[in-house]
């Protein structure tokens, strides 16, 4: 039997380009992701005090808010990889908790609970879009 050899020849730089090309891509899909859910999740939030009748001053539903964080990173010929993404979401009012969980006078009121559950579905489609999208 006959032995064969099959030659190939890549052009490491283009490899390494291209997936530097992707990870920049996926990193800053993974980011509009995330702001797409805080926002997602804001508006929930917003609407469930309302709904639970949590507003008086409107003080509460206005302090519903969040971000974007970014960890650790690294450079790439590309632009700038993200290892780590974080956002965070929530009142800012000191007395949010008590309406939140209720009190032994008051019942409780999870708008914050509420508004996550509602706001699932749209961020695993805006998870999976974004995901595709930078695949693309």
């Amino acid at each position: 039997m006959a032995g064969l050899t099959i030659g190939i020849e890549v052009d490491v730089n283009d490899v390494l380009k291209r997936f530097n090309t992707k990870q920049v891509r996926i990193s800053k899909g993974v980011d509009t992701a995330i702001k797409k859910s805080i926002f997602q999740i804001e508006r929930n939030a917003k609407l469930s005090v309302t709904s639970f009748g949590a507003v008086d001053t409107g003080r509460l539903r206005a302090s519903i808010g969040g971000g974007t964080f970014r960890g650790g990173s690294f450079p790439t010929g590309e632009g700038i990889i993200f290892t780590e993404f974080k956002g965070q979401i929530g009142p800012t009012v000191d007395y949010a908790i008590y309406v939140h969980e209720g009190t032994d006078v008051m019942r409780a009121r999870p708008f914050m609970t509420v508004a996550e559950k509602k706001s699932l579905p749209f961020i695993r489609k805006a998870f999976t879009n974004e995901i595709n999208k930078a695949l693309r």
